[in-house]
C-alpha cells in the first residue's frame, strides 16, 4: 500500500506536475504569481501531498500570525487535487494536512475557497472534506458571474444596461485593447480614492505582473477623441474563467456610460476567446453587500455565486 505524506514544496517540478492535471488550478496557483508582491512579503509555506512518490494534492498558503492561511495576497486559495481522487481520498488528504500543520504548532487554518465555477468538475467534494474535519464557515463573499455559454449576450442585457452601452457608442466612445497600465492606473487610483479606498495593487506590482504573465492580464481602455476616460483590467485565471479585477473611469466620463460599454466589449471578447465564465468579482463595500453594484452586474445577466472562508481551530 502506498503511503500518504505531506511535505513543504521544495520542487517547482513536483508542484507543476500536479497542476498539469488538477481539478482546481489557475493563475493564483502558479507559484510565480506570488513573487509580484513588492511591499508585502509573506512567509510562504506551500504544501504537497504525496501518495507514494506521486504528488496527488497541494495547498497554497502562508504563515500569518501563527495561522496557516490559504492564501493571502490573492483573491482565494484552497487545495489542488487530482480528478481521479474519491471523496474518501480528499477526507484523508485534509486529515493529513491538519496533522502536518498541528505538528508544526499552527493553532488555526484558514481556507479561502473560490466559487464552484473555478473547479474543473464544478463539484463540492473538497467542501465536504473540509466540513467533515470541522472546518467552520466563517464568512461568505458574494461574487457575480456571467455564463458565457448562454449565447446572445447583447440580447440578454437588461434594457437600462443596453441603453447605457448604446449611449457610449453613440457618444463616440471607442474601446481598444491596450498594454498601457501606466495610462490606466492614475484613473484607477482616483476612482478608488473617491470611494475612500486604494487599489489592491501598486502600479509597480501591476507592471511586474504584466512582465510575469503577459498573456494573463488583459486591459481594455475607453477613449473619446483620443482621450482615455476609463478601463477594465481582466485576469485570465484558467481556460474557463476570466476575472474582472478592476473597472475604473474618470468622473467626467460617467455621463457617457462608458462602464456599460467597457464591460459589454470585454464580455464579448471573453466569449469569442472561448471562456465559459466571466467573473465580475465581489460586490462588497465596507464588509456589506453593495446592492446597487449587484444590480448593475445583474444588468449584464450575472448571477450570484459565493466565495467561502472556512476556519479550523485547534
Amino acid at each position: 500500500m502506498r503511503r500518504w505524506s505531506v511535505r513543504k514544496v521544495r520542487s517547482l517540478e513536483d508542484w507543476n506536475r500536479l497542476r498539469e492535471n488538477s481539478v482546481l488550478d489557475g493563475l493564483f496557483y502558479d507559484l510565480n504569481f506570488h513573487t509580484y508582491h513588492i511591499e508585502h512579503r509573506f512567509d510562504w509555506h506551500h504544501l504537497l501531498v504525496f501518495k507514494g512518490a506521486e504528488p496527488v494534492a497541494g495547498m497554497v498558503g502562508a504563515v500569518v500570525d501563527n495561522r496557516f492561511v490559504s492564501q493571502p495576497g490573492a483573491s482565494f486559495g484552497g487545495i489542488l487535487y487530482r480528478p481521479n481522487l474519491s471523496t474518501n481520498n480528499l477526507i484523508v488528504i485534509v486529515d493529513r494536512i491538519i496533522d502536518y500543520l498541528k505538528l508544526r504548532g499552527f493553532q488555526e487554518i484558514e481556507v479561502r475557497l473560490p466559487p464552484i465555477i473555478y473547479f474543473d468538475t464544478e463539484s463540492e467534494e473538497l467542501l465536504l472534506a473540509l466540513y467533515y474535519h470541522n472546518f467552520q464557515l466563517e464568512r461568505t463573499i458574494v461574487t457575480s458571474v456571467v455564463d458565457l455559454r448562454d449565447g446572445d449576450l447583447v440580447g440578454s442585457l437588461k434594457s437600462p444596461t443596453r441603453r447605457g452601452a448604446r449611449k457610449a457608442e453613440r457618444s463616440g466612445i471607442e474601446v481598444i485593447r491596450s498594454d498601457a497600465i501606466t495610462t490606466f492606473y492614475p484613473i484607477l487610483k482616483r476612482d478608488r480614492e473617491g470611494l475612500g479606498k486604494t487599489p489592491t495593487h501598486t502600479l509597480e506590482e501591476l507592471r511586474k505582473l504584466q512582465l510575469l504573465f503577459p498573456d494573463r492580464l488583459v486591459l481594455f481602455l475607453a477613449r473619446r477623441e483620443k482621450f482615455v476616460l476609463g478601463g477594465v483590467l481582466l485576469f485570465i485565471i484558467n481556460p474557463r474563467v476570466v476575472l474582472n479585477f478592476y473597472l475604473a473611469q474618470n468622473e467626467e466620463a460617467k455621463e457617457y456610460r462608458i462602464a456599460n460599454y467597457l464591460i459589454l466589449k470585454s464580455l464579448l471578447w471573453a466569449q469569442r476567446e472561448g471562456f465559459q465564465y466571466y467573473d465580475f468579482g465581489t460586490s462588497i463595500l465596507d464588509g456589506e453587500i453593495n446592492f446597487g453594484l449587484l444590480r448593475f452586474k445583474e444588468g449584464f445577466g450575472a448571477r450570484s455565486y459565493l466565495r467561502r472562508i472556512l476556519r479550523w481551530h485547534r
